[in-house]
């Protein structure tokens, strides 16, 4: 042979064994033998990987890819089986591509059929290694199926299940409605757990695939249905704020609370609680879902102060709270009529129609909301809140009622004075 390549070509290409093994002979004659003198086993300029792929009932396979890598030096030799040559495969890796010693990793695939090996570049005086494989039925994938449902809780725990010997699984993610995914990590213990911290808020679904061991699945991509879903998180605690009553205000024997309460994802309920002292609180009760609700408190004691507490629960568990200060007032304001010259009275109340008449109301905790008056003179006039002295005109007969409110809505039993305007010299 003319030299190395020459050699080379005949020992990869020649479809009967005798001519490969005189190639190998020759090869080894023009490599080694320059170098007899050295003390130890040289390292040939080319190194020669090949075998034959079979399946497991030993017939050969044509059409079948295979892979020869050089895994500590990430250097990969494609090679397609034919079927003249039936399941022969070959690889050359020249002296850069290789040291003794090296992890040698064959890889076949066709269809849903695959084999590997796993070797080490060796020094066998030859510069050849001959490595067969043995492909068998493999159907490799992975299916994430957990977890589902809302809660809270950011750190999870994916898991999934696999089909094969894959070497690893990838996890993906994805909070957008499946358009974007996102790898969470890869799991090489293939224990069917991953943990893994969710980046921020929102509805989740996760794909796990097999990678290696023969699996043909690929990474997914925009708008791929997610294998388990959904799972929402949800760290945000709801909105509550109390809007009736008012904070510091005073109440009767009932008293109207209104509230607005909402959440990102959803409401659980809203609990109330009621406190004298800010420390110990009663038993909370759910409250109905109108945002109102009428209280009867006509068994607390007159001037008890207390505070009302309403919490929101969001279906994640997440809580806010809003408290008011309140008052207890069951007393009625007390109104009175008075009159400014020119009056008389001789068991009755007399005026004339320039007479100013006013009101007076007091109350002793809330204080005076409103007063309240109509007057009778041949007809009711219709109910006039007070805002300031008035005249009465008209000879004769008057009736005047009138009442007032507080402010915790005490109203006051009505009062009625007969009044007589003379305007007559």
């Amino acid at each position: 042979f003319q030299n190395n390549e020459q050699c080379l070509y005949i020992l990869i290409h020649n479809r009967t064994m005798k001519y490969k093994a005189i190639a190998i002979i020759s090869l080894l004659l023009l490599t080694v033998m320059p170098m007899q003198s050295s003390e130890e086993s040289p390292k040939l300029p080319f190194y020669v990987v090949w075998g034959f792929v079979k399946y497991d009932n030993g017939s050969l396979v044509c059409n079948a890819t295979v892979y020869v890598r050089n895994v500590d030096k990430n250097i990969t030799k494609t090679y397609n089986t034919s079927c003249s040559d039936r399941g022969f495969y070959s690889a050359l890796f020249n002296e850069s591509e290789y040291n003794y010693g090296d992890v040698l990793y064959v890889e076949a695939f066709k269809g849903k059929f695959y084999g590997r090996t796993t070797t080490y570049f060796t020094n066998t005086t030859t510069g050849w290694k001959i490595v067969n494989v043995t492909m068998f039925l493999n159907e490799v994938y992975a299916i994430a199926n957990g977890p589902v449902g809302l809660s809270n809780n950011g750190d999870i725990t994916i898991t999934y299940s696999y089909h094969g010997f894959p070497d690893y699984v990838s996890i993906y993610y994805s909070n957008d409605g499946n358009k974007t995914w996102h790898l969470a990590g890869n799991d090489s213990t293939l224990d069917g757990k991953f943990n893994f911290t969710l980046p921020s808020d929102g509805k989740y679904g996760f794909i796990a695939v097999a990678i290696g061991g023969g699996s043909n699945e690929s990474i997914p991509q925009s708008n791929d249905t997610a294998e388990c879903y959904p799972y929402i998180f949800d760290s945000s605690p709801p909105y509550i704020e109390i809007i009736e009553p008012e904070n510091n205000s005073y109440v009767n024997d009932s008293v109207t609370i209104k509230w607005v309460a909402y959440d990102n994802v959803g409401l659980e309920g809203v609990y109330m609680q009621y406190s004298t002292d800010g420390k110990h609180w009663s038993p909370s009760s759910p409250m109905n879902n109108s945002g109102e609700y009428i209280w009867d408190i006509s068994y607390f004691p007159n001037e008890l102060q207390f505070m009302i507490k309403l919490t929101a629960i969001d279906n994640a568990t997440n809580e806010a709270y809003d408290i008011i200060h309140l008052k207890v007032d069951k007393m009625m304001p007390t109104t009175t009529l008075q009159f400014a010259p020119p009056y008389y009275y001789d068991g009755n109340h007399w005026i004339t129609s320039s007479t100013p008449l006013y009101f007076n109301a007091t109350d002793d905790l809330s204080g005076v909301n409103s007063t309240w008056y109509r007057i009778w003179h041949n007809g009711w006039s219709s109910w006039t809140e007070y805002a300031a002295p008035f005249n009465i005109n008209g000879n004769g007969l008057h009736y005047i009622e009138y009442y007032s409110i507080d402010n915790a809505d005490n109203i006051e039993n009505v009062h009625n004075t007969t009044v007589y305007v003379d305007n007559t010299p």
